[in-house]
């Protein structure tokens, strides 16, 4: 989104997008307010809003995705907030009230846009993360997990929480699954450089059930109530 920007005396205080999306499986479009309160992001479709305190702040970065550019919140405990949709021409005004008002600069992120399906799934603190050749290609926040299960030997179904921002007639990813071959069972494929590819299908499973704090019952079935 474009940003407009008020001056003031003391310089720029505050820009506000008003096309910006809370990326994610979702991608529910809002308006974007960055000041020294932080960051505000007010969907357009339901009163929902999403807030990053500065005191909640540990880094930001900049990356280039699809259709734009893609700010992300790095939070304590680990996890991240990402708005998208922004404009390449609003980096250098936000970098700048970022670090003068924030006191975090706009760290470069390399994301893969490949396309590939084929590369190493792990869980990264508070986010499970797909990479493509050691490069980020996407990550679902755990707290999105619903419901975990290992739905063949090598299979990990993850169904995923329904957002409370779209509109009816919006899409949503509701379940994603993963294969995982046990390592050095790979056919036709490298495998990842940088080894953080979960190691089965079941210490994967594991993995996400234990950082998710899903509780595990019956045939391996993780829930969130």
């Amino acid at each position: 989104g474009r940003g407009r920007k008020r001056n003031m005396a003391e310089g720029i205080t505050t820009l506000n997008f008003p096309n910006v999306f809370l990326g994610g499986k979702d991608r529910a479009l809002g308006e974007l307010r960055v000041s020294d309160a932080g960051f505000a992001w007010r969907s357009k479709i339901t009163s929902r809003m999403v807030t990053v305190a500065p005191d909640d702040l540990v880094g930001l970065s900049w990356a280039k995705i699809r259709g734009g550019h893609q700010l992300r919140a790095h939070v304590k405990g680990g996890s991240h907030i990402k708005f998208e949709g922004l404009r390449g021409d609003t980096h250098d005004a936000l970098r700048k009230l970022c670090k003068s008002t924030l006191g975090h600069d706009l760290d470069t992120l390399d994301i893969s846009a490949k396309g590939l399906s084929w590369g190493a799934a792990a869980v990264d603190g508070a986010d499970i993360r797909f990479s493509v050749e050691s490069k980020e290609a996407f990550s679902i926040p755990l707290s999105e997990v619903a419901q975990a299960t290992i739905q063949q030997k090598n299979e990990v179904s993850l169904e995923l929480h329904v957002a409370d921002t779209l509109a009816p007639e919006d899409e949503s990813v509701t379940e994603i699954r993963f294969t995982i071959p046990p390592k050095g069972a790979v056919d036709g494929h490298e495998e990842e450089a940088d080894g953080t590819r979960a190691e089965t299908a079941e210490a994967f499973l594991n993995e996400v059930t234990a950082r998710a704090d899903l509780a595990i019952s019956g045939d391996a079935i993780a829930k969130l109530d």
